[in-house]
């Protein structure tokens, strides 16, 4: 997410989001008579009632809600929870059947008033960049966002705003936040807010000796010397890279000009697919396994690979191959992974034909993977997978080729014939297309949600 800048006179600044970790899901455990355990009490819960009108209703809905010391339960009055957070509790309750588990949000509702509109103008006073600073500590109290700051006097800066919980307890290691990832225990009280990183603590930056500031929502600070827990589920940071590549040199050599800044925003190379080109092209074709003509389309899928930089320019083949074979890829992993855990097709939601060559849109859990949508079927985390897509899949095939092994790709057969199967799949799709290029495969199709049903773009 990116706002386009905002000048301010002397100054100017643009925002895009932080992704640092503001908000967790508490896992709370209830009595018969109401009543939730809490560092070793068991608390009345607090209550109340709501009333609201769902469209195509007549009469009002009326529901009753509860808090705990972690914030508001998330009720499932109207049957809408979805489906990992039904099984969490469900199986958390059929463990202890003494007890009911629900789950608490600590976010929006537990946060103290903002002073958004006090920060706003005073960004739009601010004449420097401490000036400018100090508003952001009021901008936003919730929503952890990335700001980048310019100066007509040739000043530039970086500041990250929101607040960030402090406590949560012990997560990863030392230095990150609960012993259980997802959600957090409730009931013992080691996982408890503490109070919030103060703004001054946040990460910033002003005017660095390399004359350049990246964000690309990716992760900002290093552990090993940043001493707050921030969060780890950041963007990929291939944008990044890309960016500082391309600007740190003549950021190094003179000023960086408007059109040096044209020239990055419309860059059409993807280090993700350079990786992911690189990666696959060690692949070993006659270990795959395969029948003589499949070989020969691996081959020549791989082949064309070779030594790619990535540029997904529209006239790219190349281009049209690495998607098509990452696509692939990952339907061929997700697969090999539901089976190998078990999972029955028709339950959770998960249609076998979403994981067949031609079901890649419209599945319930293939689609959630591909394009964030939120489904009730299992990877319900699948949304931010977007940005993380490409990072895991390499994970999994570089591990494939180290002792550690990946047990995803082993599932699917083994590096090389997880690999040269998804470059067969590739190559057979775009030998059936008249035009085989990046732009052709790649097409944007924008329809108004209300003359769309009409057969109106």
């Amino acid at each position: 997410m990116t706002c386009s800048h905002v000048t301010c006179g002397s100054s100017a600044w643009t925002v895009t989001l932080g992704y640092a970790d503001v908000e967790d899901v508490y896992l709370e455990r209830f009595r018969a008579d109401g009543r939730y355990e809490h560092a070793g009490e068991w608390k009345a819960a607090e209550e109340w009632e709501e009333s609201f009108v769902v469209k195509g209703d007549k009469e009002p809905t009326t529901v009753k809600l509860r808090s705990t010391v972690h914030g508001p339960v998330i009720e499932d009055s109207l049957a809408r929870l979805n489906g990992m957070a039904r099984d969490i509790t469900r199986d958390r309750a059929e463990a202890d059947a003494g007890h009911s588990y629900v789950l608490s949000y600590a976010g929006l509702p537990i946060r103290r008033d903002g002073l958004a509109f006090v920060g706003i103008r005073r960004l739009i006073d601010a004449t420097d960049f401490t000036e400018f600073d100090a508003a952001l500590a009021y901008a936003s109290t919730v929503i952890s966002l990335n700001f980048a700051f310019a100066s007509t006097a040739g000043h530039i800066g970086y500041v990250l705003c929101g607040e960030v919980p402090l406590g949560r307890g012990k997560r990863g290691d030392e230095r990150r936040g609960g012993d259980e990832w997802y959600p957090l225990c409730g009931w013992s009280g080691k996982h408890d807010y503490t109070g919030w990183l103060p703004h001054s603590q946040l990460p910033k930056a002003f005017d660095p000796p390399a004359g350049l500031i990246v964000s690309c929502n990716h992760a900002i600070v290093n552990y090993d010397s940043y001493p707050h827990y921030l969060g780890q589920i950041f963007r990929a940071g291939y944008r990044a890279v890309r960016a500082h590549d391309t600007l740190a040199p003549i950021a190094a050599a003179s000023r960086l000009t408007i059109e040096d800044f044209i020239r990055a925003q419309l860059d059409l190379t993807s280090v993700a697919a350079a990786n992911f080109a690189a990666c696959v092209c060690q692949a070993d074709v006659s270990k795959a396994k395969m029948p003589e003509a499949e070989d020969e389309l691996a081959h020549a899928a791989l082949n064309s690979m070779k030594g790619w930089d990535g540029n997904l320019s529209p006239d790219s083949t190349v281009a049209a191959t690495y998607q098509l074979m990452h696509s692939e890829l990952v339907r061929m992993l997700l697969h090999a992974g539901v089976v190998g855990i078990g999972v029955v097709f028709g339950e959770c939601g998960v249609d076998r034909s979403t994981f067949e060559p031609d079901g890649m849109v419209g599945g319930s859990v293939f689609e959630a993977l591909m394009h964030g949508v939120s489904s009730d079927g299992i990877f319900k985390q699948v949304n931010e997978l977007a940005g993380h897509l490409h990072k895991n899949v390499l994970r999994m095939l570089y591990a494939s080729r180290t002792n550690n092994g990946s047990w995803w790709v082993a599932v699917a057969g083994g590096f090389d014939r997880v690999v040269c199967k998804a470059a067969v799949s590739a190559e057979r799709k775009l030998r059936e297309k008249a035009d085989r290029t990046w732009g052709a495969l790649h097409s944007t199709h924008l329809a108004h949600p209300l003359t769309a049903p009409l057969g109106f773009p």
